[in-house]
């Protein structure tokens, strides 16, 4: 684990989520309005790309710290 980058760190949560659903028999779960099936591969995006799509901000509005803390007002 010493030389991993985080992507293997993903990967390995990933799994440990996995299993852990698996063996409790729960690779479909509800979360709020949301349907989760942990069988399928997790989403994965940049958090400015989160920032984004979550919050409704133009990626663009992100170009550094300034604009960040302008977009977080």
């Amino acid at each position: 684990i010493a030389y991993h980058n985080y992507h293997q760190v993903m990967d390995d949560m990933e799994n440990l989520i996995r299993f852990i659903a698996q063996k409790l028999g729960m690779m479909q779960l509800t979360y709020g309005e949301h349907q989760l099936d942990l069988s399928q591969p997790f989403k994965r995006i940049t958090m400015r790309d989160a920032v984004a799509e979550i919050g409704g901000v133009n990626p663009a509005d992100l170009k550094d710290l300034a604009s960040i803390k302008a977009c977080a007002k």
